[in-house]
């Protein structure tokens, strides 16, 4: 097993910051992402992604061109194709890469697992042709798959981006279903300080959608009650829009309600998280700066809270600098470029209480579902199921778990344990907080019993 410095798990924006700063100091740096390039969601596939037009995709796609290109003249070691499925306390990570189990361990590591599209149940989410925005988006960066006569619907910023690049590689979709409620901007508008902060992000927003709309595309907004129909598959999209139900035939709905930090590798190593009210999604508690509340370990980027693409490169930079004083590794650290650093960091966040009530979801409407709406897709288990549990006397998310099974599939409650963590709250009149989530173990992604046998340099450890 390889031990060096640091080892960082993700190469979006906060991981490949983060590679660039520690080998810019002089740290051995190993750098793991399940992706065969660096550039993680946001930046997913820039080396390689075959819509040679750029205004496709935008020129904030086509920002992550200079940290890539610093990240690969850096001396940090890109393992590729690598899947993490389990860390310990001790540093040591354990992942899949093709064929081969392996192991490094590092002095610190830094996890900038991203962020992951929040997932919303309805009626008819599981069909088949339905599947989320963020999953559309990568089709098209990839390799250039767009659906035709899709239906957008949700809420979030990446409804209108997704729509205006569709529009600009020659695809107009059938409509965009927006569930934006209407007081949101009203409410937006009194958070003042950070109105003013975030008014180019508004500005650029209603830029895309007034160009989506000019090419003839359908935008709805003041929707309610989404919900898919089709026997095999998904054949129509219904909804309410100005008090009259409309239905729209089609085979494609893709589908955003917002995004949320992606924590279950660090809540397998016992990190702590905790419920945060304004971006509705649990989060990790930050002991110190960027330290989690396991010793060594670190979260940065939209894995430790949803604050975008450039803050999440500046806690990466931020975090190794914490790194290099609090293990010694320089004699002396710039403080004035800690200052900047951290300033920079601060004035980007100060739109997000704007962009936090702006594109807040409906969820007192999304959350009101009729009993036979599958809300773990895994398990198949409906919300009647789940209020049996809770009159049962389930209390707490990892009650519910143990009486339904709900969360113990394949993705372990990723997909579904934000919305079973909001239901039973919402049933129970509790605080989220208090309802919890799911405990997380290890493995945190399916590994067979073979792999499991033949890790390389394979030592036990006392974390489980």
């Amino acid at each position: 097993m390889s031990r060096v410095d640091l080892v960082i798990i993700g190469a979006g924006p906060a991981g490949l910051a983060a590679a660039t700063e520690a080998d810019d100091h002089g740290l051995e740096v190993v750098v793991l992402d399940e992706q065969w390039q660096p550039g993680g969601q946001i930046y997913r596939a820039l080396e390689s992604t075959p819509l040679q037009d750029r205004s496709v995709l935008g020129e904030d796609y086509w920002a992550g061109e200079s940290l890539i290109r610093g990240f690969r003249d850096s001396g940090a070691e890109f393992r590729p194709g690598s899947t993490v499925w389990r860390i310990d306390r001790e540093g040591t990570v354990c992942y899949r890469q093709q064929d081969r189990v392996a192991q490094v361990q590092g002095r610190a590591l830094l996890v900038a697992s991203g962020a992951m599209e929040r997932s919303v149940p309805f009626t008819g989410w599981q069909l088949p042709g339905v599947m989320t925005a963020g999953a559309g988006q990568i089709l098209l960066k990839s390799a250039g798959i767009s659906a035709q006569d899709v239906v957008l619907a949700g809420a979030g910023p990446l409804l209108s981006l997704l729509a205006w690049q569709y529009v600009r590689a020659g695809v107009r979709p059938a409509a965009v279903v927006d569930l934006t409620p209407r007081i949101n901007y009203l409410r937006a508008l009194r958070q003042l300080p950070s109105a003013v902060a975030g008014w180019s992000y508004l500005k650029k927003g209603l830029a895309l959608q007034a160009e989506v709309r000019r090419a003839g595309v359908p935008w709805l907004d003041g929707c309610s009650q989404l919900a898919a129909e089709g026997c095999q598959r998904l054949q129509a999209v219904t909804f309410s829009h100005r008090g009259q139900t409309r239905r729209l035939d089609t085979e494609h709905l893709m589908t955003h309600f917002g995004v949320i930090p992606n924590t279950n590798l660090l809540a397998s190593v016992g990190a702590d998280l905790h419920w945060d009210d304004s971006q509705h999604c649990w989060r990790p508690v930050r002991a110190d700066g960027f330290r989690t509340t396991v010793p060594g370990i670190y979260a940065v980027g939209d894995g430790q809270g949803i604050f975008g693409a450039r803050s999440a490169a500046l806690s990466g930079a931020l975090a190794v600098r914490q790194c290099l004083r609090e293990f010694h590794w320089l004699d002396s650290v710039d403080e004035a470029r800690d200052r900047q650093l951290m300033r920079d960091y601060q004035d980007d966040a100060r739109v997000r209480p704007f962009l936090e009530t702006l594109f807040l979801p409906p969820f007192d409407q999304l959350l009101t579902l009729d009993d036979e709406v599958v809300v773990c897709r895994c398990e198949e288990v409906t919300v009647a199921e789940l209020k049996q549990a809770c009159e049962a006397g389930a209390r707490g998310v990892n009650q519910l778990k143990t009486y339904t099974r709900c969360g113990m599939g394949p993705c372990q409650g990723r997909q579904c344990g934000n919305a079973v963590s909001l239901l039973q709250a919402r049933w129970l009149g509790e605080p989220v907080s208090q309802v919890g989530y799911y405990h997380a173990r290890s493995p945190v992604v399916p590994v067979t019993f073979g792999e499991l046998g033949n890790i390389q340099g394979h030592r036990p450890s006392s974390n489980t």
